[in-house]
């Protein structure tokens, strides 16, 4: 069986300890304190506070994914959705119904998972001022047991009807809840950063900032050579170092370039580099729907600056020597095509430098116009 997961929440032995990074957060936790973390995407955020949450005696985790969420009809029915997983007991569910009795719930079956969910009234949900009686439910169920309560990718909120409305009122109800730590993870960087160091935000300085990067060479090489081994491969640390720059060292991308080359490889051969160039070509047919259609959106110019991007680490895509090597004169449109690129992320300036959303997007680039 394969030993990496990715593309999901793990924890256990799947997930590499980052211990300065799990201490800050019980000790948010522990006190109460409302926080935000930030990071690019696949570095790990919702994995590292799941995992260090449900570690905590006594703390119950109230996750709630917002990704994609349109509405405040969407944003209810999560968030009671979420709550219905705390306890499958029908007494408890019959509680959580009476606290948003008000948004006319229903309980039923989960067609995939056979267990009893509720969802609220769309049309009563949507009404803005339901965001209250969430939080009044989050706060009579916080009497009952210790919640930490998680809003993964919160960014998103900005796109219902009236943001900054339902912002006023989620930091008008969550201030009162002080002995209830809320969790905000995001990895969209400018969306993120305008909900909590914009004066103009209802959540200006409303939570301490935590931020999440790459992990530690050293204790991310070793697990995941213990996990080759598990999966009964022999691989030397030099080749784990390779697969770790080839995916820039972000753990989600890592994670999926070590199970292709697990796949890609058997135990009655030693890994080698070589191995990587195959599971680099596995992940090309996989993805190749979505490299065609990024580059359709492109004009032949604009696909010269990807490719200059690509071919190097680029902080200086203003600068004559960039000009040259692309063959693009203007410098005006050097930076209409790079804020394309970051509007459809594609790229983004990192560390001063630009870096592509997708590793292996930017490696397939590099072999496909050399």
């Amino acid at each position: 069986m394969n030993p990496f997961k990715y593309g999901c929440i793990v924890g256990g032995a799947d997930f590499c300890p980052r211990p300065e990074l799990a201490k800050a957060v019980r000790e948010f936790v522990e006190s109460g304190q409302n926080f935000y973390i930030q990071g690019e995407r696949r570095m790990g955020k919702s994995s590292l506070v799941c995992e260090t949450v449900s570690r905590m005696k006594s703390v119950r985790l109230l996750y709630v994914d917002l990704l994609h969420i349109r509405s405040v009809a969407d944003f209810c029915h999560r968030v009671v959705r979420a709550a219905s997983r705390l306890d499958r007991k029908r007494s408890f569910l019959d509680t959580v119904m009476s606290l948003v009795r008000r948004l006319r719930p229903t309980l039923s079956v989960d067609a995939e998972t056979g267990a009893p969910v509720i969802s609220v009234d769309i049309a009563t949900a949507s009404k803005t001022e339901s965001v209250e009686d969430i939080l009044d439910m989050i706060a009579q169920l916080s009497k009952r047991m210790r919640l930490c309560v998680v809003f993964d990718e919160f960014q998103d909120i900005l796109n219902v009807e009236d943001p900054q409305t339902v912002l006023a009122l989620l930091r008008s109800g969550i201030q009162f809840q002080g002995d209830t730590p809320f969790v905000f993870l995001g990895s969209v960087r400018n969306a993120m950063s305008d909900i909590f160091t914009k004066s103009r935000s209802p959540f200006y300085k409303s939570a301490m900032a935590l931020r999440v990067g790459e992990i530690e060479e050293g204790p991310f090489v070793r697990f995941l050579e213990s996990k080759f081994r598990k999966g009964k491969r022999t691989i030397d640390r030099s080749v784990i170092r390779a697969i770790m720059s080839c995916a820039r060292n972000t753990p989600g991308d890592v994670q999926e370039l070590c199970e292709t080359v697990w796949q890609s490889t058997s135990s009655e051969v030693p890994v080698s580099s070589r191995d990587i160039d195959k599971a680099l070509a596995l992940i090309f047919s996989r993805e190749s729907k979505e490299y065609d259609f990024a580059l359709r959106q492109l004009t032949r110019i604009q696909l010269r600056v990807l490719i200059g991007l690509a071919r190097k680490d680029v902080s200086q895509p203003y600068a004559g020597a960039f000009l040259r090597e692309t063959g693009v004169a203007n410098v005006n449109t050097v930076r209409k095509t790079i804020e394309k690129l970051m509007e459809l992320d594609i790229a983004y300036p990192h560390d001063g430098v630009y870096r592509f959303g997708n590793p292996f997007f930017r490696e397939w680039v590099r072999r496909t116009y050399p």
